[in-house]
């Protein structure tokens, strides 16, 4: 979202394709974050219980992922569990997208691969929170 912001408030600003890459990387995230809250609050009605799992569902794949510690120093098996989770996909594409020197198919590919698995985390969240929505009101 601090993206989207800079963006509106620097429209002078460099617009090249990684900023573009970056924004979409970050609204296709943004759209599987919104997927997520969306099944957490179709299960929990308490808000301190929507607060806590919040906090472990944001915090836990960031701490795994490569958010806070970059995923050259995480081990082995760390990042095999973070694979699972949408927040590792969305680092490694940013990562890729950092380090492109030009506009060659072969990583482009692979960050569009990457923001396609994150989006797949996004519609999984809301099919399986509206599954729920409607088996809760049975």
């Amino acid at each position: 979202m601090l993206s989207f912001a800079f963006f509106l408030i620097n429209r002078g600003a460099m617009l090249d394709r990684k900023m573009m890459l970056h924004l979409l990387n970050s609204l296709v995230f943004a759209f599987t974050a919104m997927g997520m809250s969306f099944l957490v609050g179709t299960f929990l009605k308490s808000r301190n219980a929507i607060s806590a799992v919040s906090n472990v569902i944001a915090l836990g794949p960031s701490f795994i992922s490569g958010v806070f510690v970059p995923q050259e120093f995480l081990g082995e098996n760390v990042l095999a569990i973070a694979k699972v989770t949408p927040t590792y996909w969305y680092v490694t594409a940013n990562n890729i997208i950092s380090s492109l020197s030009g506009l060659s198919a072969g990583p482009l590919s692979t960050v569009y691969q990457y923001m396609i698995i994150v989006g797949a985390f996004g519609l999984f969240f809301f099919a399986a929170a509206s599954f729920a929505a409607r088996t809760q009101r049975l």
